[in-house]
């Protein structure tokens, strides 16, 4: 919701382009080669004395507005003769105007040992600092179009009108003044806008997750080697054609080709492509997108983008799941600028780019005869004809593959479907319960959820575990409190089968262990669980603080299963007995979370600590302990950081625990083994499918992800491209515990009270979703090979 003042501000603008639409007089026409016949697209138009004009779409054609008669239009386009063409009345609204190409001898280039175009690119550079330091502000029309495409034609077209902002130190902001979109898209689906689109006069040019370094970056010339190939004419100064080449294959950069203007050293026309370093994580198989852009002084000190075109195509896809080529078009044209002028500081209240001003897209149709839209050619005149509802993107771009019928496909009809519908929202608060394991054999059942009211939550559970015979059941409530409802006061009660053991596995998992035949991975106790709390968050801040009283009976269960899938004799291990007793706490945990995603499939960024407290002498509990655990999980760029999205990076995770007093086993934490073959982020991948309990323990786990960069390196581009990458991992800790307890629970084995180390290599993104560990144990022989999930980004 807008502030009062940026209405306001926005209500004006609104009118101020309401009377231009109705006083000024619309010139169109086609710009075309004199001697072919052949449109110019992109070609560039300016009312001169202005810094306003217009570009032809693919078709030559263009819509120019002119304020006041008579007007002098100047016409250009590199190669050619510019053109000025006098507009004297109103009758001349449709103009064709021819441009004469223009031959250039060229002369021989001397060899040296520096190519032409470095000292050419220097001065660039040179002029570029100058200028760009007196650039402060600006403000500008935009007229921004997105097209997507399949192998049959335009699937969606998205347009918008806006007001771009630009600040030499706050950055872009742009109002959306009004949109159009074809009928199969909805108007809240159009984010069609110009902020978003680079500019390659910026020393650092971002896309798509990648800062790359511009060709008039200060040290452009250490990244790229520039070479002259040719000379153009614009009216009577040359213009260079330059050839960009990266000189390093892993530093995200540009090639392609460059036009610069003599004597002013200024760019006038960008043709690029990010360079093979620029590699995406799949499901992404390609990503192949050409920029081409053009800049103009509009006879002044400074050189502003014009317009850029966007073309190119992208394939989506992994293993059993293709989805079609989708062909990318962008337009976006940046006409009627104002330079160094005051900007509205409300623009600036908030973090977010792009402002939509609803009651202006809602109310106006400022597409209607507004010469700032680059006309539609041909093609997407016939699609907006074509294009209804029931073309959805999903037919457009349904996927095939044996993994296909596992995504839902919108067919785009308007059939009543309330049957399926009710029964996935009421799924969707629902909690399978399902688990396998030798003390409950089969745990089934449901925890619901729903909302009573927009501030209560209700919970309920109800699961029947065969082995023993027991039901698991409870509820709970949570009553939010304040308008951001960041207070929340919760109370619940459950009776269930609790593992003995702080994992960062889920018991549904470890169940894959006895049903084929291993080891169960947990022990497990009876508990009845009450508990009320309540939790603050502090959103800006991403902190939650979690304040706790429990109030538990705990008592022991035993073995009542060997079965398992495979029909295998296999005898597991009893579950060992805990002392019964009833146990009060009181609870105290921060969390700070900014990112956080469990298998390592994703970096992290989090730390949480947990403190809780048991007495007999005021909370009456059987147990005396007071108990310390704290995780902190981290993700450090380190090399290629350019690749915003995808540098090298050190991820580490640290956990650690400690208690005083006399802890109860069922409340011991620990270091995970891995589980036979599978082995995530955060668990010592020798210890094969157990894991090391204790009340005291610590561990350090780490893994520097070079991604594809070796492979870049070594010149293999079919695994690059694959997006395969090369993982270093180690991890290194240790238990501390009481021989006594240790006797008591063999199970635990002989080694929890020495240190571990161990140290491997990952093959990452195998069929894009996947990867091999090979590891090493340092402290003693053992080895390891087995697999988890890739770490997509």
């Amino acid at each position: 919701m807008y502030h009062a003042h940026i209405i306001r501000y926005l209500l004006l603008v609104i009118l101020f382009s309401l009377s231009r639409l109705y006083s000024a007089e619309i010139i169109s026409g086609y710009i075309i080669d004199a001697k072919t016949g052949d449109p110019l697209p992109a070609a560039n138009l300016q009312i001169e004395g202005t810094l306003r004009g217009a570009i032809t779409n693919q078709d030559g054609k263009f819509n120019l507005e002119i304020e006041a008669l008579p007007a002098a239009v100047l016409v250009s386009y590199i190669g050619y003769e510019s053109e000025r063409v006098m507009i004297n009345t109103a009758a001349e609204k449709t103009l064709t105007i021819e441009l004469n190409p223009v031959i250039l001898e060229m002369e021989a280039i001397e060899v040296t040992a520096e190519d032409p175009a470095m000292n050419i690119m220097r001065k660039v550079i040179e002029k570029k600092k100058v200028w760009r330091k007196n650039l402060k502000t600006y403000q500008a029309e935009a007229y921004s179009r997105v097209s997507l495409s399949n192998d049959s034609g335009i699937v969606v077209i998205a347009e918008s009108i806006s007001r771009a902002f630009w600040d030499a130190e706050k950055g872009p902001r742009e109002v959306i003044l009004n949109k159009r979109q074809t009928g199969n898209i909805k108007d809240e689906h159009n984010l069609v806008a110009a902020s978003y689109i680079p500019n390659f006069y910026d020393d650092d040019v971002e896309i798509n997750g990648f800062k790359i370094i511009g060709v008039t970056h200060p040290d452009a010339l250490d990244y790229y080697r520039f070479k002259l190939t040719g000379r153009r004419m614009r009216d009577d100064k040359i213009v260079y054609d330059i050839d960009v080449i990266p000189a390093s294959i892993l530093q995200p950069t540009f090639s392609g080709r460059i036009a610069v203007l003599d004597e002013d050293y200024a760019l006038l026309n960008v043709d690029l492509r990010s360079n093979e370093s620029i590699l995406f994580p799949p499901p992404i198989q390609e990503w192949n997108i050409y920029y081409k852009q053009q800049f103009s002084n509009f006879g002044r000190e400074f050189w502003l983008p014009v317009d850029v075109r966007e073309d190119g195509d992208i394939l989506i896809g992994i293993t059993g799941l293709q989805f079609p080529k989708i062909k990318y078009n962008q337009l976006s044209h940046l006409n009627d600028y104002q330079v160094n002028i005051p900007l509205p500081d409300s623009l600036y209240k908030e973090e977010k780019i792009v402002f939509t001003d609803s009651a202006a897209v809602d109310s106006v149709d400022l597409f209607i005869d507004n010469p700032g839209v680059v006309p539609l050619t041909v093609e997407e005149d016939k699609a907006y004809e074509g294009i209804d509802s029931a073309m959805t993107i999903e037919k457009a771009f349904k996927p095939s593959g044996f993994l296909a019928g596992l995504v839902e496909i919108d067919d785009g009809s308007d059939k009543d479907d309330s049957t399926k519908s009710a029964f996935w929202k009421f799924m969707d608060h629902i909690d399978l319960q399902i688990w396998y394991n030798r003390v409950d054999a089969l745990h089934a059942g449901l925890k619901p959820n729903f909302d009573l009211t927009k501030r209560i939550k209700l919970n309920f559970l109800g699961a029947y575990n065969t082995g023993s015979k027991k039901w698991a059941y409870g509820g709970g409530a949570a009553i939010s409190f304040l308008k951001n409802k960041n207070l929340t006061a919760g109370i619940s009660y459950e009776a269930n089968t609790e593992a003995q053991f702080s994992s960062i596995y889920p018991v549904w998992l470890t169940s894959v262990l006895p049903l084929f035949a291993k080891d169960d991975y947990f022990d497990y106790y009876w508990r009845e669980h009450f508990r009320t709390d309540f939790v603050y968050k502090c959103s800006k801040a991403d902190l939650t603080m979690t304040a706790g009283f429990n109030h538990e009976r705990h008592s022991s269960l035993i073995k009542t299963t060997d079965w398992n899938i495979l029909g295998k004799t296999y005898i597991q291990r009893e579950n060992p007995q805990i002392t019964p007793g009833i146990l009060r706490s009181a609870e105290l945990k921060i969390a700070w979370e900014k990112e956080r995603t469990p298998m390592g499939v994703v970096g992290n960024r989090y730390a949480e600590f947990t403190i809780e407290r048991s007495a007999d002498e005021f909370l009456q509990s059987d147990y005396n302990f007071t108990r310390y655990e704290g995780t902190i999980e981290w993700r450090l760029k380190t090399f290629l950081r350019r690749r915003l999205m995808m540098p090298n990076v050190l991820d580490v995770k640290i956990i650690g625990g400690y208690s005083a007093g006399n802890l109860p086993v069922q409340r011991f934490g620990g270091l995970d083994g891995n589980l036979y073959a599978f082995s995530p982020f955060g668990v010592f991948r020798t210890l094969n499918g157990k894991a090391l309990r204790s009340d005291k323990y610590a561990a350090l786990f780490w893994e520097h992800n070079f991604r594809t960069a070796p492979f870049e390196l070594l010149g293999i581009k079919y695994l690059a491209k694959k997006g395969i990458g090369l993982i270093l991992h180690g991890a290194h800790g240790r238990t501390w515990i009481d021989e006594d307890k240790a006797k008591d629970y063999p199970s635990w084995y002989p080694d929890s009270q020495k240190e571990l180390h161990e140290i491997g290599l990952s093959v990452n993104s195998i069929f894009g979703f996947g990867r091999v560990d090979f590891t090493r144990r340092i402290d003693r022989k053992a080895f390891y090979v087995g697999f988890s999930f890739a770490r997509m980004f």
